[in-house]
C-alpha cells in the first residue's frame, strides 16, 4: 500500500517527467533488493518428503481428474478477458485522472485488496470456495460494465474499489479451490499447471484488448464482460449427458 503513495508524492513534487520516473524506478529497487536479502537469509525451505516413485507431470495430470480440468478450462476462458492492469489505468487517464492521482488509484486498489482479503477468506470457509469463485466472475463482469459507463474520476475511483474486492476473491480463493480439487501429492502441480495455462492466456487477453481499444474502450470492457459470463456458465455447467456412467464434464 505504501509504494503507490510514495510514487504519488514523487510525481506531485517532480511532475510526470522522464527524470521523475527514473528516480521512481530506482527507488523501487531498494525494497526489491531488501526482499531478496530477507528471503535468502531468513526463510528456510522445508525439503519435501521422499516418495517411493517419481511422479511425472502426465501422471499428476491424470490423477487430478476431470473436475480439476473442468475448472481449469473455465479459468482459461475467464483469463481471456482478464487483461493488463494498464488498460484500467488508461480508462482513468481518459476521464482526466492525472499521473500522480493514477498512483493513488493503485494505492486505493491495494488498500481495498488488503482489507477485504481476510473477510473474504472467512466467508469462503463458511459458504465454500466455489461460491466465492462464482462471486468473483460476477464481480469482474460488473466492474467491467462500471468502467465502460464511468465518465468521471470519482466513478472510476469507485470501480478501483470494486477491483480490489474482486482481486481479493480471485487471488486467494482461486488457488484455495484448486487445493480442494487436488491431494497432497498433486497440489503443487495443480497450481503450477493453473499458473501456466492462465499465464499463456493473459498474453492474447491483453493483445485482444489492445486491438479493441482503438475502436473505443467500451469494446474491450464488453469483451471482458462476455468472457466472464461465458466462464461462469462453464463453471456452473452440469450436463446430463453421461458416458460410461459418468458425466462428460463433472461439476467443479
Amino acid at each position: 500500500m505504501l509504494g503507490p503513495f510514495v510514487a504519488y508524492v514523487m510525481l506531485a513534487r517532480g511532475g510526470a517527467t522522464q527524470a521523475t520516473f527514473q528516480v521512481l524506478f530506482l527507488t523501487a529497487l531498494i525494497p526489491a533488493i531488501l526482499a531478496v536479502v530477507v528471503l535468502w537469509i531468513f526463510v528456510k525451505d522445508r525439503p519435501a518428503a521422499a516418495t517411493p516413485q517419481r511422479q511425472t507431470i502426465r501422471d499428476a495430470w491424470n490423477r487430478l481428474g476431470r473436475p480439476y480440468r473442468h475448472y481449469l478450462f473455465s479459468s482459461a476462458v475467464f483469463s481471456l478477458g482478464y487483461f493488463s492492469f494498464a488498460f484500467w489505468v488508461l480508462k482513468a487517464k481518459s476521464v482526466g485522472v492525472t499521473a500522480q492521482d493514477q498512483a493513488l488509484l493503485y494505492g486505493l486498489f491495494n488498500l481495498v485488496f488488503t482489507i477485504s482479503s481476510v473477510p473474504i477468506g472467512w466467508l469462503a470457509d463458511r459458504v465454500g470456495q466455489k461460491m466465492i469463485v462464482v462471486a468473483s466472475y460476477l464481480t469482474y463482469a460488473g466492474m467491467a460494465a462500471g468502467f465502460m459507463l464511468a465518465g468521471t474520476p470519482i466513478a472510476v475511483g469507485a470501480m478501483f474499489v470494486v477491483y480490489g474486492v474482486f482481486y481479493a476473491m480471485n487471488e486467494g480463493q482461486a488457488k484455495a479451490h484448486l487445493s480442494d480439487l487436488a491431494d497432497d501429492e498433486t497440489r503443487a502441480t495443480a497450481i503450477g499447471i493453473y499458473g501456466f495455462v492462465t499465464g499463456l492466456v493473459y498474453l492474447p487477453a491483453s493483445l485482444i484488448a489492445g486491438a479493441l481499444w482503438p475502436l473505443g474502450p467500451a469494446w474491450a470492457f464488453a469483451f471482458a464482460i462476455g468472457t466472464s459470463v461465458a466462464a461462469l456458465a462453464l463453471f456452473l455447467w452440469k450436463p446430463d449427458t453421461k458416458q460410461s456412467g459418468q458425466s462428460i464434464v463433472p461439476p467443479a
